[in-house]
C-alpha cells in the first residue's frame, strides 16, 4: 500500500501545484505627454492603471512638447513632470525634453501611451505627420507596442484646428503599427471658466471631465 499511497500523494501535491496561478512580472508602461499629462492626466493615469491593472507606467511630460520635441530634445521653459513608478513625481523648468531613445533605453516598456497632439494645430500637417511617424517608428523598433492619445478638444473655436489633426494622427497611428488611437473629441469642455485647453483650469467640472478621460482610455487598452 505504501507505494500506492505514495504515488497519489505524489499526484495530490503536483496537480494542486499545476492548478497555482502562475507568478508572471509586472508589465511596463511609459507614458510620453504634454501638458495635458503635466497638469493631471500623467499621475491619474499612473494610479489608475495600477489600482485597476496592476500596470506600472513611469510617466514623462513636457508642456508645450509635440512629437519633435521627443525626438530632438527640445527645452521647454513651461516645466516638465518626470514620474518613474513608485518614485515621487518631480517638476522642473526649464528643462531639455528627455528623447524617446533615452526613455525607451532607460524604462523598457513593453507599451508606449503617446499623449500628443495638442501642440501640433498650427504646425505643417506633413512635419506633423513624418515626426509621428519617426516617433513611432523608434517605439516599434525598440520592441515596443504604442497607444496614441488623441487632444481634448478645447472651446468651440479651436475645433476648427482638430478637424483635420485628429483623423491624421488617427491614421499616422493605425499605419505605422500602434495598437489603437483614442480620440478625445468626445468629452464636453464647457465655453467658459477655464483656459480652453486645459481640463484641470475648469474647476469641479474639469477635474469630472479628467477622470472621465482617464476611464475612456484604461478601458480602450
Amino acid at each position: 500500500m505504501r507505494p500506492l499511497i505514495a504515488v497519489l500523494l505524489f499526484a495530490a501535491f503536483h496537480g494542486c501545484a499545476h492548478r497555482q496561478p502562475a507568478a508572471t512580472p509586472l508589465r511596463r508602461v511609459l507614458l510620453m505627454g504634454d501638458s495635458q499629462s503635466y497638469r493631471g492626466l500623467g499621475l491619474g493615469l499612473q494610479t489608475k492603471l495600477w489600482n485597476d491593472r496592476r500596470l506600472s507606467v513611469d510617466a514623462v511630460a513636457q508642456s508645450g512638447a509635440n512629437s519633435s520635441w521627443y525626438l530632438d530634445g527640445r527645452s521647454g521653459s513651461w516645466g516638465l513632470l518626470w514620474a518613474p513608478f513608485q518614485q515621487n513625481p518631480e517638476r522642473r523648468a526649464p528643462a531639455a525634453t528627455p528623447v524617446v531613445d533615452e526613455l525607451l533605453k532607460r524604462f523598457q516598456p513593453e507599451l508606449v501611451l503617446i499623449q500628443l497632439g495638442g501642440n501640433s494645430t498650427d504646425d505643417d500637417p506633413a512635419v506633423t505627420e513624418r515626426d509621428a511617424r519617426e516617433l513611432i517608428r523608434r517605439i516599434r523598433a525598440a520592441g515596443a507596442q504604442c497607444f496614441w492619445i488623441g487632444p481634448p478638444p478645447g472651446w468651440a473655436r479651436h475645433r476648427e484646428r482638430f478637424r483635420a489633426l485628429v483623423p491624421l494622427l488617427d491614421r499616422v497611428a493605425r499605419e505605422s503599427g500602434c495598437q489603437g488611437f483614442l480620440d478625445a473629441r468626445f468629452l464636453k469642455v464647457p465655453e467658459s471658466g477655464g483656459d480652453g485647453k486645459h481640463l484641470d483650469t475648469y474647476g469641479p467640472e474639469g477635474e469630472r471631465l479628467l477622470q472621465e478621460w482617464i476611464e475612456r482610455i484604461v478601458s480602450s487598452l
